[in-house]
């Protein structure tokens, strides 16, 4: 890994599962079936620690995923990954379909109207239950909350950095 490369999170080991060494994993990505096709990932403590470790097996049962990594033998070395990240490289990402995004390329847009008037930096995305929200920060650190829905997102151009919202009455207030 080169130390301008990007790590994007696909989970986080929950505990360990069975004798041998494996981890069970809390995905943070819609397609758990992508951990089947890993070869390699790095595992990140919560106080930053990070290990390159080679996937040795990956069983998939739904949004279930169990993995055993080269650098965990026995039940005690996968209690000490617990709440660990599963990252990899950001160009390893699977490419999505037309009109989906990652989080990762939506936060840090500059959200503008579709008159071209500033509201701010998307700072997260929320998933709730019919759509996600884009959690939008003010230039006076307020925040607003806009449905990724086509009534008032009009453009996502990561390219050029910036989202175009078409706002209702009270939408930015």
């Amino acid at each position: 890994m080169t130390s301008n490369e990007t790590l994007v999170t696909i989970g986080v080991i929950l505990k360990p599962s069975g004798i041998g060494g494996a981890v069970k994993i809390l995905p943070t990505t819609d397609e758990p079936g992508r951990f089947s096709l890993l070869k390699r990932v790095y595992l990140t403590s919560p106080e930053g620690e990070r290990l390159e470790a080679n996937v040795e097996q990956v069983r998939v049962r739904q949004k279930e995923v169990v993995i055993r990594f080269n650098v965990c033998a026995t039940r005690n070395d996968a209690e000490h990954f617990r709440r660990w990240e599963v990252q990899i490289p950001e160009d390893e990402c699977l490419p999505l379909p037309e009109g989906r995004y990652y989080i990762f390329n939506l936060i840090g847009l500059q959200a503008v109207t579709v008159d071209g008037e500033f509201i701010g930096t998307v700072r997260d995305v929320q998933s709730i239950a019919n759509n996600d929200l884009f959690v939008i920060e003010t230039s006076a650190h307020k925040e607003i909350l806009i449905p990724f829905v086509e009534e008032f997102v009009k453009i996502v151009d990561i390219e050029g950095g910036r989202l175009v919202i078409q706002p209702i009455e009270g939408l930015l207030e």
